[in-house]
């Protein structure tokens, strides 16, 4: 779970208004002094923002991937494979790279509508779409929208840009604030907790609904009398797991002849 930033996607169905309330979203948190991110889904089957025949679709062909292009104006990094290869948190890891604080998202909807950890707007043209994504969509929904009048709960795509602007920031502060929290835990989402992951968790205690000690990993962490770390950072690891480690690393040394053990040594293994 590498998602480090808030991450926002608006999603809906083809000329349901998506664009238009990304281009909406974007600019308010802009003026918010967000350093925004986007990325867009295209389902048009075969799409390419490459020419064939211009240079750059000759590197490809030529079997390069990626294909980085750089101007005066801009820098673009083709990747042949497609929506293939895309995760949320490859998306995240790309936006952070380059300076981004916020992520938004246009389409992705088989990547988001069951992710607790992203903040979804939802456009819909119908009361059937409606009705469809309410059952799809998985925590998090920010605000139902339509370019077409479809009932009381659904915002006007146009003229209620700003309170949706302002869903979006109140989910932003949230998801900083579980994020914070998320990089106080483990990451194991070992779910000793009742939880399914080490985020519900963090959502839990923002919410004021769980504490720290709730997390079994973290809570016996002092009493742990194995420790792994790899390139100097400590690796969470739960106690089941250092137990099995310990043991096992004093029984192969114990085969040693000049080696006499009895379990309190201090050990240490460096491999590089």
């Amino acid at each position: 779970m590498s998602v480090r930033v808030p991450v926002l996607a608006v999603v809906g169905r083809r000329h349901s208004g998506k664009t238009t309330v990304v281009e909406g979203i974007v600019s308010g948190l802009v003026k918010e002094g967000f350093r925004v991110a986007s990325a867009k889904h295209v389902s048009k089957k075969d799409f390419s923002m490459d020419t064939e025949g211009k240079d750059t679709w000759r590197h490809s062909a030529a079997g390069a991937n990626p294909v980085i292009v750089v101007s005066d104006r801009e820098t673009v990094i083709n990747v042949g494979d497609g929506a293939k290869s895309v995760s949320l948190d490859s998306l995240v890891d790309i936006a952070e790279d380059y300076g981004g604080n916020v992520v938004v998202l246009e389409g992705f909807s088989s990547v988001v509508l069951k992710d607790r950890r992203v903040g979804k707007i939802v456009c819909v043209r119908s009361r059937e779409e409606y009705d469809e994504f309410r059952k799809a969509a998985e925590r998090e929904v920010l605000a139902y929208c339509s370019v077409h009048p479809v009932e009381r709960k659904v915002f006007d795509t146009k003229k209620d840009l700003p309170a949706m602007v302002e869903k979006a920031t109140i989910f932003i502060e949230k998801s900083r604030r579980i994020l914070e929290v998320l990089g106080q835990l483990p990451g194991l989402d070992c779910r000793k907790c009742g939880r399914v992951s080490c985020w519900e968790l963090a959502e839990d205690i923002v919410s004021k609904k769980a504490k720290l000690d709730d997390c079994v990993p973290l809570k016996v962490k002092p009493e742990l009398k194995t420790t792994i770390t790899v390139g100097g950072v400590e690796v969470p690891v739960q106690p089941f797991v250092a137990e099995i480690v310990r043991k096992t690393v004093l029984a192969m040394i114990s085969t040693q002849k000049t080696t006499n053990i009895t379990g309190k040594e201090q050990i240490k293994i460096n491999i590089t």
